[in-house]
């Protein structure tokens, strides 16, 4: 007989897998939360389950990736091979599927022996994974990628390392953009998952560095309860993501999905990702994880302009110039030695140097070997002042609300409205982010970002429903300027807009453009200046096309319970369609709650010699 021929082992080993996947099947196991959680299955439309990875390096069996049985199958195969200790075997592959397989099948290792893993081993061994912390770098809009804020997981050692989480490792998911790729074509192709998504792991400085010395974001750390064998199996699901690619999407699989997506590998019984097939936003998802109860503590790290900023304003309008004065080469450390001043002025003067020279460093590294002989003076003269045991500076504040805190990032609004005298109704539903007027608490100040906000408007005189406007996305960013930050303010609106004509109104494409400086007014408000270019394409148009240019002002007033945006408008299109087009507007906003508001809008405007008003009162709601 054929049987007699085989080894004996081999042939016990095989009836010892088909037994295992009995019991597998027995037990529904490729129906359980931590199989899809480890296969990253969800719901297809075609198929009944279909895998998020989209790298056939991830499955073994040929249908694994809408097969969750037949992949399960593969798997005990494949763990079951007597084949030499080999860093490619299938156990060292995939060690989260190895070690969840053998406490849930409790196999018998004597049967099935474990494969030596060097590199895996090696790996754990440097990492030391001890706990978990979850990290969000607040929003940073001058990048696409990073417009809604980010999060990442600090995997921090269970070594003499553990009480300095700086030398922690960061645990990231990103997309593997095209470096040649401007802001506009990286927004594209993050909408449609043009890019493939990488998991990485790096020494957390670097990305501390980047987010808060570099862009210039805050950074929030929130400690995760993770045991001990939750944070290895994420770990070792970590292990089988490396060079594994995911279809990355801007707004649902992105970095703060995959993040839960990793947690839920951790603890299966977490439902994390099921929460946002839509769109998944970094402050939603850090909301998520504080509702699941894993957050045990927060930490808050100022950004190094957070950071010179609260300092400058702990000093004297003369100190601070000096302080630039240094920076430009216009005055020295000798010659400050020698001003009458009390120690502790001395003492902020030379470290609010030393800080602004690193900044201006970090932003543009040529300057960096320049300023080398003066941050050298100015250690050297501040190491010789003795603040007497008093602290050179008061304590850096943190935000009055944390991020997680502020309003949801949807949001849908029924107004009521007259336009040219003729009373509507108005919807709108916005399903992110956050504009000017809305409650500014836990968000960027004088920051806006609207994402497919669509707008409906019924007018009750010839009793049509029509889409008012339809935002692809609108962009703001109204940062003002000092001494020592000069940032340029920009806004970009894409969307298509219900616009009158020479001789009607129709629905016109258009793109606007702003750019100009802001400064702020008794801290509280911010007055801007911009340049504005503006391009409208509609078949109503003479030629199609009306093209134009022109100046914004703006005031923007930001408080706690409500905000205020007022404009003044001229633009002159000479392009194509020729008009002149004069607005007046303001938006003033009373928010009851966090995630309730009044907003009653104004706006006057011209258009070929024809002036019209539209006032409107609308609730909000955020979810």
């Amino acid at each position: 007989m054929l049987i007699l021929l085989l080894p004996y082992n081999t042939v016990y080993a095989d009836e010892y897998v088909d037994h295992l996947i009995d019991i597998a099947n027995h037990k529904k196991l490729d129906e359980s939360r931590a199989w899809r959680a480890l296969l990253h299955y969800k719901p297809g439309v075609i198929n009944s389950w279909v895998s998020q990875a989209d790298d056939t390096k991830f499955f073994l069996a040929k249908d694994g990736n809408i097969n969750p049985q037949a992949e399960l199958h593969a798997t005990i195969q494949a763990i079951a091979e007597s084949l030499p200790d080999s860093d490619q075997h299938s156990q060292c592959r995939f060690p989260a599927r190895y070690y969840w397989l053998v406490n849930a099948l409790k196999i018998d290792q004597k049967k099935i022996l474990p494969v030596k893993c060097a590199k895996l081993d090696q790996w754990f061994d440097t990492i030391k994974p001890g706990s978990l912390s979850l990290i969000f770098p607040s929003a940073y809009v001058n990048s696409p990628s990073s417009m809604f804020g980010h999060t990442l997981l600090r995997v921090t050692p269970n070594d003499h390392r553990a009480n300095a989480p700086l030398v922690a490792y960061a645990l990231n998911y990103a997309a593997d953009a095209d470096a040649t790729d401007n802001s506009l074509v990286f927004s594209i192709k993050g909408l449609i998952g043009g890019y493939p998504g990488i998991f990485s792991i790096v020494p957390y400085y670097e990305k501390l560095k980047e987010y808060s010395d570099i862009e210039n974001r805050d950074v929030w750390e929130y400690s995760l309860n993770f045991s001990k064998a939750e944070v290895d199996q994420l770990m070792r699901h970590a292990w089988e993501l490396q060079y594994i690619n995911f279809d990355y999407y801007f707004l649902t699989e992105n970095c703060s999905y995959h993040m839960l997506s990793l947690m839920e590998v951790a603890r299966p019984e977490l439902d994390l990702t099921d929460q946002f097939d839509v769109k998944a936003i970094p402050s939603d998802t850090v909301r998520a994880v504080i509702n699941a109860g894993l957050v045990t503590k927060r930490n808050y790290r100022a950004a190094s302009t957070t950071i010179l900023t609260q300092h400058a304003k702990q000093m004297s309008a003369n100190d601070n110039k000096l302080v630039i004065d240094i920076s430009r080469d216009l005055t020295t450390v000798e010659k400050i030695n020698n001003l009458d001043k009390t120690k502790i002025e001395k003492a902020r003067i030379y470290e609010q140097a030393y800080d602004y020279s690193r900044f201006l460093s970090t932003s543009d590294p040529t300057v960096r070997d320049a300023r080398a002989k003066t941050n050298w003076e100015l250690l050297a003269a501040r190491s010789k002042i003795e603040t007497d045991g008093f602290e050179v500076w008061l304590p850096v504040k943190k935000p009055d609300v944390r991020v997680e805190d502020g309003h949801r990032t949807g949001r849908i609004a029924l107004g009521l409205g007259e336009q040219g005298g003729d009373s509507y109704v108005n919807l709108k539903l916005r399903p992110a982010y956050h504009d000017v007027v809305d409650k500014v608490s836990g968000y960027s100040r004088g920051a806006q970002i609207n994402f497919l906000d669509f707008e409906l408007r019924y007018f009750n005189e010839d009793e049509k429903l029509r889409l008012q406007k339809f935002t692809a996305i609108n962009v703001l960013s109204l940062t003002p300027r000092d001494r020592y930050f000069l940032p340029i303010s920009w806004g970009i609106d894409i969307a298509v807009e219900r616009q009158p004509t020479r001789n009607s109104v129709t629905n016109a494409v258009q793109a606007v453009v702003d750019f100009g400086v802001s400064k702020d007014l008794y801290n509280y408000a911010v007055i801007s200046l911009m340049a504005e270019l503006d391009m409208k394409v509609a078949s109503k148009f003479e030629k199609g096309h009306s093209v134009g240019a022109g100046a914004v002002i703006s005031l923007l007033i930001q408080e706690s319970s409500y905000s205020l945006l007022s404009s003044l408008r001229s633009v002159y299109f000479e392009l194509g369609e020729k008009n002149l087009h004069q607005q007046f507007d303001v938006a003033y906003g009373y928010h009851f709650s966090f995630n309730d508001s009044l907003r009653i809008t104004y706006i006057r405007s011209r258009d070929y010699d024809i002036y019209s008003n539209d006032i409107q009162l609308t609730y909000q709601r955020y979810f």
